[in-house]
């Protein structure tokens, strides 16, 4: 579920503390009072302290992966990044990332396009990342059998289209990661057939029926991100597509995304869901201001 920032842990765990003993040690202490601060007010150290005690991590993990995607893309060119809260997020337990599966995978994109760690947190992502198991997919086209069939026959201009489009996002994903990451990569995450499957599976979450996997607000965002991604892709397709399959694709699946959802005038997801590109919000594509009628992230 979204999180509120205003609520304590104490509220969104619905359970108080008693106070720590007179005696008792300050980073006990500090938890204890970092428990009763609004969610959202907590800094980034603070998020650490208390991850690293393994506290309020349902609530805590979301928060801060979602701090560290949002500074990894500029951490290559020197930009602020938490080292010590990377270090908390990444050494929790393997049993808790298999309860946060998508959460999971969200950080591996962020980690993955890291440089310059230092050694003991360098050694605790790699482990992080060695720990995960694959992404649920059967192929990029996983719970997507629409996009797939659309993949099947497209005629080989657009898949030469395709395939350039995908040639420089990968020049872009390797320029973000260390070498040794960089020297395995043969494919770009984010290629244009996962852009397409990911907006399906999104617009089929939130579709009665779904039993897939668990899936997070934050996640929710990327997904729109992906969205706002397709319409460089299109524009980068040969005319010649036109009326063609991927465009017909592209708007049934657009058609699905709004029968599921409503006008959000009050943009009230938006403290958990932001566009990666700040621009302002008359130029953001409609999805962006809609919210689900059955939020994915709920149930």
């Amino acid at each position: 579920m979204p999180i509120d920032p205003s609520q304590t842990l104490e509220q969104l765990g619905g359970q108080r503390w008693p106070d720590p003993p007179p005696d008792t040690t300050s980073l006990v202490k500090a938890v204890h009072e970092l428990r009763r601060r609004p969610v959202g007010d907590l800094r980034p150290d603070e998020l650490a302290r208390l991850i690293t005690q393994d506290v309020g991590l349902p609530w805590l993990l979301p928060i801060a992966v979602r701090i560290l995607c949002d500074t990894a893309p500029g951490q290559a060119a020197g930009g602020w990044y938490d080292d010590d809260l990377l270090y908390a997020v990444v050494t929790r337990n393997p049993r808790v990332w298999e309860q946060f599966s998508d959460l999971a995978h969200e950080l591996r994109r962020a980690v993955e396009t890291l440089v310059d760690l230092s050694r003991y947190v360098r050694d605790e992502a790699e482990t992080f990342l060695g720990s995960l198991p694959e992404a649920p997919t059967a192929g990029v086209f996983w719970a997507a059998p629409e996009s797939r069939a659309v993949w099947e026959a497209l005629p080989p201009t657009v898949m030469a289209a395709i395939a350039r489009c995908d040639a420089e996002r990968l020049e872009v994903e390797r320029s973000r990661v260390v070498p040794h990451v960089r020297e395995r990569m043969t494919a770009p995450v984010y290629s244009v057939a996962h852009r397409f499957a990911s907006w399906e599976r999104l617009a089929r979450r939130m579709e009665p029926g779904w039993a897939g996997e668990d899936y997070s607000i934050s996640a929710y965002g990327n997904d729109l991100d992906s969205r706002d991604a397709l319409e460089q892709v299109m524009r980068a397709l040969p005319a010649e597509t036109g009326e063609g399959l991927l465009p017909q694709l592209l708007g049934r699946l657009d058609a699905r995304f709004r029968a599921s959802t409503l006008p959000d005038p009050e943009r009230s997801l938006r403290l958990w869901a932001r566009p990666a590109a700040e621009g302002p919000e008359e130029e953001l594509g409609e999805w962006w201001r809609r919210k689900p009628v059955r939020a994915p992230w709920a149930g």
